[in-house]
C-alpha cells in the first residue's frame, strides 16, 4: 500500500502544477482502511491546498504504513 503512496509522493516532488496529481491521491486516498492516525493524515491531506503540507503530510502517511507494515510481517 504504501508504495503506491510512494510513487504519489514521487510525482507530487516534481509537478508544477498538482492539482490532477492531489485530486487522483485523495481518490486514492478514499480505498485505504483507516486507523485513527491514518485518518487523521488523510484529513489534513483531504482539506488543505499547500502542497508542502500535503507532501510532509503524504510522507508522515507512508512511513507509518511502511512501519505498521513492518511490523504486521
Amino acid at each position: 500500500m504504501y508504495e503506491e503512496l510512494l510513487e504519489y509522493y514521487e510525482v507530487l516532488k516534481l509537478c508544477e502544477d498538482c492539482k490532477e496529481i492531489i485530486t487522483k491521491l485523495r481518490k486514492y486516498l478514499e480505498l485505504i482502511e483507516k486507523d485513527r492516525r491514518v485518518a487523521e493524515k488523510v484529513r489534513i491531506i483531504n482539506t488543505r491546498d499547500d502542497i508542502n503540507v500535503i507532501r510532509e503530510t503524504l510522507f508522515q502517511l507512508i512511513f507509518y504504513l511502511w512501519g505498521k507494515e513492518e511490523v504486521d510481517d
